[in-house]
C-alpha cells in the first residue's frame, strides 16, 4: 500500500519526496501514492520536494495532481514555505501555475511578506535577491500591495474582526 504511514505518520511518498533518485517517486505515485500526502509535522509532500529543490519532484508531483494550494498545520501553502526558505525560483514558478497568492499563514505572514522582509534581508548580489524581486513584481501585477501588512498589523485587524 503505497499510503500506508509507517509509526511516525509518513507516507512512501512523504519520504521519498525531495530524495536524490525521482524514479522512486515516479514508482510510487504511478503506484497509488497520493500526491497530497501530509507528513508527521503536518506538511503537504510537496514541501519536502521544494525543500531540496528538487524540481523533477516538484513537477511531477504537480502532474499527479499535487495541490498547490494544499496548505500545512500552519495555514502556510507552496509558494509561501518556498519563500520562508527563500527559494523564490520556485515560488515564481508556482505562482506562474496559479498558486493562490493573497492568504495568511496562523500567523498573520503573507507570501507579500515573506517577499518583503527577504528583500531587506537577502544579499543584493545573489540569485536569491534577483527573483524576489521578479516575484514582487508578479505579486504587484496580481494587484498585492507593497508594503504589506506586516504579521502584527494583520494580527491586530483578525482580533478587531476587520477584514484585509
Amino acid at each position: 500500500d503505497p499510503n500506508y504511514k509507517d509509526g511516525f505518520g509518513d507516507s512512501a511518498v512523504n519520504t521519498v519526496s525531495g530524495a536524490k533518485d525521482p524514479e522512486w517517486l515516479k514508482i510510487i505515485l504511478d503506484s497509488g501514492g497520493n500526491p497530497n500526502a501530509i507528513d508527521r509535522r503536518g506538511q503537504p509532500a510537496l514541501f519536502s520536494a521544494i525543500g531540496e529543490d528538487r524540481w523533477a519532484d516538484i513537477q511531477l508531483l504537480l502532474e499527479k495532481g499535487a495541490d498547490i494550494n494544499l496548505a500545512d498545520k500552519h495555514n502556510t501553502n507552496s509558494a509561501h514555505y518556498a519563500a520562508y526558505l527563500n527559494k523564490y525560483e520556485i515560488v515564481y514558478w508556482l505562482i506562474e501555475k496559479g498558486v493562490k497568492v493573497d492568504n495568511y499563514s496562523d500567523t498573520g505572514s503573507s507570501l507579500a511578506w515573506r517577499v518583503y522582509d527577504s528583500l531587506s534581508t537577502i544579499d543584493h548580489k545573489t540569485t536569491a535577491y534577483q527573483w524576489a524581486v521578479k516575484v514582487k513584481q508578479q505579486l504587484q501585477q496580481r494587484g498585492i500591495k507593497f508594503p504589506p501588512l506586516s504579521p502584527a498589523e494583520v494580527q491586530d485587524k483578525w482580533e478587531k474582526g476587520e477584514s484585509l
